[in-house]
């Protein structure tokens, strides 16, 4: 899991936190007052970091917030769509990353070190 996660300019930290579920019902959440996001272990982890992702873009983006239904359903989604086109994966990052001279082999080296 990643530690940091870095929203429109602002940094939240990224936790795993067991028993999560068990204190709301809830596999994560996104505290806005500290900046930081939490995720259950034993959740599906990619799409619940997705789904309190889109929470922090709302906050950012000064939006009303999604339902809990839309929410989880855009996260689901997300995550199978990268999921199901790695493809899409190396050219997204590839485009996102070109004008900073790195390969994408360096950017998976990157990615590889801040998850270890």
């Amino acid at each position: 899991m990643i530690t940091h996660l870095r929203v429109m300019g602002t940094v939240y930290d990224v936790e795993v936190k067991p028993n999560l579920a068990a204190d709301d019902g809830h596999w994560g959440e996104t505290l806005q007052r500290n900046h930081s996001v939490r995720v259950d272990p034993d959740s599906d982890q990619p799409t619940v970091l997705v789904h309190e992702t889109i929470h922090t873009i709302e906050q950012a983006l000064n939006i009303e917030p999604i339902d809990e239904e839309h929410v989880h359903a855009i996260a689901r989604g997300w995550v199978c769509i990268l999921g199901d086109n790695p493809d899409m994966v190396v050219w997204l990052v590839q485009e996102l990353f070109k004008d900073d001279q790195v390969t994408l082999k360096e950017v998976a080296a990157q990615l590889l070190e801040e998850a270890t």
